[in-house]
């Protein structure tokens, strides 16, 4: 988490329209970096569904969606390839970038 949000040169809050989908810009030399993450403000228990949401981001390259991790032991996050800007997001936050 840290490597991701040092050194950021401005963060904004943008506004999705839906009161349960948080995301946030960072930018820092230059590159933008995003946060999102599922707001539903309940409990989620191990048998309940997932809540999920789509959120499009306007950018014209193949996207990187990293998860927090959340595991004890795990120090690897996982990533995913995106080459649409609509990603699917879960009350577990991600950072999405741009790839080089």
């Amino acid at each position: 988490l840290q490597g991701h949000i040092k050194d950021y040169d401005t963060l904004d809050r943008i506004d999705t329209g839906d009161d349960e989908v948080r995301l946030y810009k960072l930018t820092a030399n230059s590159k933008p970096l995003w946060i999102a993450w599922v707001e539903n403000y309940k409990l989620i228990l191990p048998w309940d569904e997932i809540p999920q949401k789509t959120i499009s981001l306007n950018v014209q390259n193949e996207l990187i969606v990293e998860k927090l991790i959340t595991e004890d032991g795990k120090t690897t996050p996982d990533k995913q390839e995106y080459s649409t800007n609509e990603i699917i997001i879960t009350p577990t936050p991600v950072f999405i970038y741009e790839k080089d």
